[in-house]
């Protein structure tokens, strides 16, 4: 990679400079209107088994549907880094352009994210069992030695587990860049653009903790300014890692130089 971070950050403050408004209302239709829509099943939610089928079977529902919102909220970051025209409509881009596709590629990732915390499940699970099973008698030591175990061991699998995830985090991009691709070809891609990058991407995240503490200190209002500038970033690293900044700093040198050109002339 050419540039570093703060190389990143400065690439997206400029395509956000002016033009704040628009996603900033998309991550507030991304986020809004999956709550609103499970709102209604959590509050009729009980003890009852086919409350809880129907609770479990809309969040698959309403989580495809959020995904397919923020693939829609990545389109419209795209767009607006590439200076192409870009709306609030672009959140809803994909429930109408080939939604399959994505709907596949969101079950790909989840399965792979699914088999690859197996481990991690069945020790929280077994740490679970022990501290709440009625027919054994445990005392506080026992309790909390248990749970620094179960901690411990949770943290261990999960460490092996990151990098993988890492592999196809520019697999959302892949896709709704190209919509031709397959999610098997974007699953591949993504896995190769990454490869010898993921400690970059992860220190680029880690960058933005102080961003996210002050937007949690300001009731989550500042998140208005921080979720763009954020994505917008994480576009910039996309851009990157597959050229394309260089080709788009490429095209405004030749634009900068033709208008130069014509104001001598």
């Amino acid at each position: 990679m050419k540039r570093n971070n703060s190389e990143l950050k400065r690439l997206a403050r400029e395509t956000l400079t002016g033009h704040y408004g628009t996603p900033m209302s998309g991550m507030v239709l991304v986020s809004l209107i999956p709550n609103l829509l499970i709102l209604p099943f959590n509050m009729t939610l009980n003890n009852s088994i086919s409350q809880t089928i129907i609770f479990y079977i809309a969040s698959i529902f309403i989580s495809v549907l959020s995904f397919l919102l923020s693939c829609g909220l990545c389109r419209m970051h795209l767009n607006m880094r590439r200076k192409q025209p870009f709306g609030l409509g672009d959140v809803f881009y994909f429930f109408s352009h080939h939604p399959d596709r994505l709907i596949r590629g969101y079950f790909s990732i989840l399965g792979i994210t699914i088999l690859v915390c197996i481990p991690m499940a069945i020790v929280l699970s077994i740490g679970i069992y022990l501290t709440n099973t009625p027919n054994l008698v445990l005392s506080g030591t026992e309790s909390n030695l248990i749970l620094i175990i179960t901690t411990v061991l949770a943290i261990v699998f999960l460490i092996p587990a990151v990098p993988v995830l890492y592999n196809y985090s520019l697999f959302a991009y892949l896709l709704v860049d190209d919509p031709d691709k397959k999610v098997k070809d974007a699953l591949k891609e993504s896995h190769s653009i990454i490869k010898g990058h993921r400690f970059h991407l992860f220190v680029l995240q880690l960058s933005f903790l102080g961003w996210f503490l002050l937007g949690i200190s300001s009731c989550f209002i500042g998140f208005l300014w921080i979720e763009p500038y954020y994505e917008q970033t994480l576009v910039s690293f996309f851009f990157e890692l597959t050229g394309e900044t260089d080709r788009l700093e490429a095209q405004k040198d030749i634009k900068n130089d033709t208008a130069h050109f014509e104001a001598y002339c």
